[in-house]
């Protein structure tokens, strides 16, 4: 809401000042809200566990041999994902926020196990995780699009018109980006 592109649209209308103090002030008491959490019994206990994993189980497991081959692993998680990637990106032309969101988790795993297994995938994994990351990176700005879209109908006073209006306008640039960027990411050439 602070940002230059939603100032210099609709900072000129009479209700944004109030619509933004109103969330200025609710996000204050949401930040209290969490830092009362992180300081919580359980926040506590799950940071133990974690470093314990990180300073004992994960050195011993990465001392020990692993059965099979690495790069037959590798290549067969990866297909795999891969394959299951291009087969939900008909969602991309999907008008549900739901579909989209699904489709840029699909995408995130299948980066993070290229980014995983990129020394023993090849080069051209690089490449491939530069792609997935531009279409993740849209999908991503569409969700925010979509959570801002729903939170301003039930959250608060009424929004001036004129953030709505700049919100879908934001969207329809935003879907028109990710299928241009996913007729690169499913380039042949690649």
């Amino acid at each position: 809401l602070q940002s230059f592109s939603v100032q210099s649209s609709i900072g000129r209308s009479r209700l944004f000042p109030a619509y933004l103090r109103h969330h200025q002030q609710r996000r204050q008491l949401v930040l209290a809200t969490v830092r009362r959490c992180l300081r919580g019994p359980h926040f506590a206990s799950q940071r133990l566990r974690i470093n314990r994993l990180m300073r004992e189980e994960l050195p011993r497991l990465a001392k020990t041999e692993p059965p099979g081959s690495l790069p037959k692993l590798a290549a067969t998680q990866f297909g795999k994902a891969l394959r299951r990637a291009l087969k939900q990106g008909r969602l991309r032309h999907s008008a549900s926020p739901k579909k989209l969101h699904q489709l840029r988790i699909v995408l995130r795993k299948v980066r993070y196990l290229a980014g995983f297994f990129a020394p023993v995938l090849g080069p051209d994994t690089a490449r491939l995780v530069k792609r997935l990351r531009r279409v993740e990176r849209v999908l991503a700005r569409i969700h925010d699009m979509d959570m801002a879209m729903q939170h301003l109908a039930h959250e608060g006073p009424l929004p001036p018109r004129a953030l709505a209006i700049y919100l879908r306008q934001q969207r329809e640039q935003n879907l028109a980006k990710v299928d241009k960027l996913w007729r690169r990411f499913t380039d042949s050439a690649l």
